[in-house]
């Protein structure tokens, strides 16, 4: 087996090319031509995960987040690139693509959070077509508060940020929308499909603010709690298709905690 076998794979269930234009996805370091000893599959390709696939004589890390995303002017030695080219570890990333795929990140965090009748929201590109985010029903009527710390219950989050217009406390919350990392901004697609609620991360000021105006409620869930399902996601599609290889899901320490 070639590790261009695993991109091929990840390809043909996540379209690399589906990804969004500012994304950079695929093969990042290291060549098709490896035979993969092992794969870490880890939310960033870290040191720490660089590390763990050391110990555990990998020499393949497959990631959610690029370990390459802005062009590079110096690659200094201490950088995980450089580390990474090194101990002559590939990396392949899985991003934007992995996100909006059917059956990928934003449904299995629809899934979570106990989302019925889902379907796509934010529509990104008609040719397929590629949704951005998920909005579905909850079982039962939820309260902005309530639907807060069912988040941060089934997410295993320490905190949790509401967005919730003053007087709207005890509204019953029945349609909501989930995106996965940063997707704060459809909150205007949540008012076009009539959710309730968006549960998503890195909520600007100015779009809270409008969801204020708009009364609809917003949950920040972290960029990391809406995003680290990616692993035993991937970590189970590659055990499934690839038998043979030591696959080891590595779970990263948050990068921002909450402290009280």
């Amino acid at each position: 087996m070639r590790t261009k076998e695993i991109v091929r794979y990840i390809d043909s269930f996540a379209p690399f090319s589906t990804a969004m234009p500012y994304d950079n996805c695929g093969l990042l370091i290291g060549s098709g031509e490896t035979e993969p000893t092992g794969a870490v599959v880890s939310l960033d390709a870290t040191l720490e995960a660089l590390q763990y696939a050391l110990e555990n004589r990998c020499n393949l890390v497959v990631t959610h987040h690029p370990i390459i995303f802005n062009a590079l002017k110096r690659i200094d030695t201490q950088s995980a690139v450089y580390q990474y080219i090194r101990y002559g570890v590939s990396v392949i990333s899985a991003h934007t693509n992995l996100d909006m795929v059917k059956g990928g990140l934003n449904d299995a965090l629809a899934k979570r959070l106990g989302l019925t009748g889902v379907t796509g929201l934010g529509l990104v590109s008609p040719n397929g077509p590629v949704y951005e985010g998920r909005v579905g029903m909850l079982p039962a009527p939820l309260t902005p508060d309530a639907l807060a710390g069912q988040v941060k219950e089934r997410l295993g989050l320490e905190a949790v940020g509401l967005v919730c217009r003053e007087g709207l406390e005890e509204k019953p919350l029945t349609r909501v929308a989930v995106c996965s990392g940063a997707g704060s901004s459809l909150l205007y697609d949540c008012a076009q499909e009539g959710a309730d609620a968006l549960v998503t991360s890195e909520i600007k000021h100015n779009i809270a603010q409008d969801a204020l105006d708009m009364g609809i409620v917003m949950i920040d869930g972290g960029h990391y709690g809406t995003e680290i399902l990616a692993v035993p996601l991937l970590a189970k599609r590659l055990e499934e298709q690839f038998p043979e290889l030591p696959i080891f899901p590595f779970v990263q320490q948050p990068p921002i905690r909450a402290v009280y």
